[in-house]
């Protein structure tokens, strides 16, 4: 689902197809939220021309972002593993993999403007460390992101993007997360919003070609029924609609576990509500070239190896992100 960044009906986007990239959050310099919005595009990702930033992004520790770099020790003291480092091959020694660095805390870039950070970085550079890969960030935008995987621009794909049947016919995923639907409501939950049904009849947030758009769509021809949501839809991205549930123009935005977690705990005036049983939820996976299988199976390897060891836990509990774990690296695990 974590195609909050996109979408299809059907969930064939946000972390089920993720298709259109929405905007997100930027951390400033002292640590604080900047709600910087950024646009959507439409269409899915598989069918966009490379239109993203082309130059490599650095990854690391960013001067002055010591908070942004929770795991930078974890990650350095990762051995490779030599069967791992044979398996990926002679031609993956260095690795540039792509991401839409605009979704704080998944991948996003640091206040240097070239840094990139998140969990997500954090992940991937661990698997790359357990391969012996030296990986090399590209900001991307998500809609051109297929393409350039299967044009060889770049190697791997991780960037919220939902594993789906319909992807896969382009190229294989090994899975790392799963999100889920939740919601962000002013401080204290003035409109006491605890269910999907409770958002019936109120004003709610949802960015244009979203998962959570689609999916409000078809609760407002079933669950709501005569109660529809009335749905406000902010292209500008994250920072306008989420100001609107500050002010109490709106109340609430729909959006994803990690997301809504992390806005919630960096930007005063927001609460997060997680939902006990969401109606909305999909696997989000590692984009892999279906022409190299020996990669494939060096990602999974590799993550399996760090959710046996606890090493993924950490990763992404130091990014509360923890409500989204795996606990089996899956290859193609979508089932729609």
């Amino acid at each position: 689902m974590r195609d909050e960044h996109t979408v299809g009906p059907a969930r064939s986007g946000c972390r089920s197809a993720r298709s259109l990239h929405s905007g997100a959050l930027a951390l400033a310099t002292a640590g604080a939220l900047l709600l910087a919005g950024c646009s959507s595009s439409s269409g899915d990702s598989s069918n966009s021309s490379s239109s993203g930033s082309e130059a490599a992004t650095s990854t690391g520790t960013a001067a002055g972002s010591k908070s942004l770099t929770p795991n930078a020790a974890l990650i350095a003291s990762i051995k490779p593993a030599p069967k791992l480092v044979q398996l990926r091959g002679a031609s993956n020694a260095t690795i540039v993999y792509g991401s839409s660095l605009v979704a704080p805390p998944d991948a996003f870039l640091a206040p240097d403007g070239k840094t990139a950070v998140g969990w997500e970085i954090d992940l991937i550079n661990a698997i790359g460390r357990k391969m012996g890969s030296t990986m090399q960030a590209r900001n991307l935008q998500f809609p051109t992101l297929i393409t350039s995987l299967t044009a060889g621009r770049i190697k791997l794909i991780i960037s919220e993007m939902s594993d789906s049947k319909e992807r896969q016919k382009q190229l294989n995923f090994v899975d790392y997360y799963t999100a889920s639907l939740s919601f962000l409501v002013a401080k204290g939950n003035p409109k006491h919003i605890t269910t999907p049904a409770g958002l019936c009849g109120k004003n709610v947030a949802v960015l244009p070609g979203s998962s959570q758009l689609y999916w409000a769509q078809g609760a407002n021809s079933g669950l709501c029924g005569s109660h529809p949501m009335k749905l406000v839809q902010f292209s500008a991205g994250p920072t306008q609609a989420l100001n609107s549930v500050r002010t109490g123009r709106v109340d609430v935005y729909l959006s994803e576990n990690d997301l809504s977690g992390y806005t919630a705990e960096h930007t005063s005036g927001l609460q997060n509500v997680t939902l006990a049983h969401s109606p909305l939820s999909g696997v989000t996976g590692i984009g892999v070239p279906k022409s190299d299988r020996n990669l494939l199976n060096a990602v999974q390897q590799a993550l399996q190896q760090l959710l046996d060891d606890g090493t993924y836990t950490k990763i992404i509990s130091a990014w509360q992100a923890q409500s989204g774990a795996i606990t089996k690296a899956t290859v193609n695990g979508a089932t729609s």
